[in-house]
C-alpha cells in the first residue's frame, strides 16, 4: 500500500481499537474487518504510531484507568473489571508496571 494508504489503515485501526478498548478485536480480525492483511496492518500501525497495537491498547487502558481512579467513583477492582481484566490483581500489576506505583496510591 501507499504511504497514504498505510496511514489511513493505521488511523482506522486505531479508531476501531478506541471504540472497543475493553474487548478489542485481535489483529487478524481487525485486518479482515478493514479488508487488509494482518502483517500489513501491524507494520502500518507501528510505522505511523511508533508502537504496536498491543502497546497502544495497554497505554490507552492504563491512561483510562488513571482517569477513572482519580474520579474516585469506583474501587480498584471495579475499574479492573470495567477495563476487561478478569482478575483485579492482574490489573494492579499492569498498572504498577505502567505507572510505577499501584493503583491504590492514586
Amino acid at each position: 500500500p501507499t504511504v497514504r494508504g498505510q496511514r489511513d489503515l493505521a488511523h482506522e485501526a486505531r479508531r476501531l481499537l478506541d471504540l472497543n478498548l475493553v474487548d478489542p478485536p485481535g489483529s487478524l480480525a481487525l485486518a479482515r474487518q478493514l479488508g487488509g492483511g494482518e502483517t500489513t496492518l501491524r507494520r502500518a500501525f507501528a510505522k505511523v504510531f511508533g508502537q504496536s497495537m498491543l502497546q497502544y491498547l495497554r497505554q490507552q487502558r492504563m491512561e483510562l484507568a488513571r482517569t477513572l481512579l482519580l474520579q474516585r467513583k469506583w474501587q480498584v477492582a471495579q475499574i479492573a473489571y470495567r477495563l476487561g481484566y478478569a482478575n483485579p490483581a492482574n490489573f494492579s500489576n499492569a498498572y504498577k508496571a505502567y505507572h510505577g506505583h499501584p493503583p491504590g496510591m492514586e
